[in-house]
């Protein structure tokens, strides 16, 4: 009897063990009440009072939040052009090919910015001008040095975004573009070489440029009519010439490809004459002072 006893209370010293277990665990306070719980703790013990090092911790966070205002502050606005010259936005342009480009604009700013490209816009490749070849020059040869690849004009005017992109702060966006060729004699552009983004107008003299790259950006027509028309336009070539025109001279006439199709010729003409209206009609409704530059609002990569 007397082993059973021993047993019996080896057992229930078990369980009260694994119930103290239990409870430390679970964070279980004893009952006030209880004669065999612990009083509580007053409310002025359980706080304790903050220390000259929380207290700096404190400050320092609620410095780092920032204001609300600032939190909800709208994006500023601005052109394309005003905010290189400002330093506000870095922009550069990396051609993928003769048709498009991609254009990269930073914000240097510690707001977001709404930026608006400009309709038209010219490329110059930076080491043409280091080499003194001019970003006017229609015709130079047919090499394939870096002075002398071919000017591209491209559009700001997408039919997504109407022109304007949101740049948040410290931040890039990568804009795709279209680019047209206005030097038919010169290479066509590559992302080897790097090009500078200037005003249209620093780089042609044709305002038709200006109206045809707008219509292009906006999707409204096929690219290589539109093509066609800017090297008419650009370089002054007749539509004989155009008609004729081989992708690759050097190959014997047999396995020569003409490089516009009868319909995009066709085409480029109806191009051609629509953009000569809108350059018209925007010359027309320009300031005085404006009318006598409006021949220089055109676009264009050299």
């Amino acid at each position: 009897m007397r082993e059973t006893h021993r047993v019996v209370n080896c057992w229930k010293l078990a369980v009260a063990a694994c119930a103290l277990m239990f409870i430390g665990r679970g964070g279980i306070a004893a009952d006030p009440g209880s004669n065999d719980g612990v009083p509580a703790p007053s409310a002025a013990a359980q706080t304790a009072k903050p220390t000259a090092t929380d207290a700096k911790k404190l400050a320092k966070a609620d410095a780092k939040k920032p204001d609300a205002a600032d939190a909800k502050q709208p994006a500023a606005t601005i052109e394309m052009f005003d905010g290189m010259k400002s330093g506000d936005l870095d922009v550069k342009i990396i051609p993928h090919n003769a048709s498009h480009a991609q254009l990269v604009i930073k914000n240097n700013t510690q707001q977001p910015m709404n930026v608006h490209l400009p309709d038209a816009f010219a490329a110059v490749p930076v080491l043409a001008q280091q080499q003194g070849v001019g970003s006017r020059t229609t015709t130079s040869g047919s090499g394939s040095n870096n002075n002398k690849n071919q000017g591209t004009g491209s559009s700001g005017s997408q039919r997504q975004s109407g022109g304007a992109f949101n740049v948040a702060a410290e931040q890039v966006v990568k804009i795709k573009v279209p680019l047209l060729c206005l030097d038919y004699s010169k290479a066509e552009p590559n992302a080897r070489v790097p090009y500078e983004v200037r005003p249209i107008d620093s780089y042609t003299s044709v305002p038709e440029i200006q109206d045809l790259c707008k219509l292009l950006g906006e999707g409204k027509l096929d690219h290589q009519a539109a093509q066609a028309a800017a090297w008419h336009l650009a370089n002054q070539m007749s539509w004989d010439q155009l008609k004729n025109l081989r992708k690759y001279p050097h190959l014997p006439a047999f396995y020569a490809q003409k490089y516009f199709t009868p319909t995009q010729i066709s085409e480029a003409m109806k191009i051609t004459d629509q953009a000569m209206k809108m350059a018209e009609a925007r010359t027309k409704a320009a300031p005085p002072a404006q009318k006598s530059a409006a021949s220089t609002n055109s676009v264009g990569l050299n």
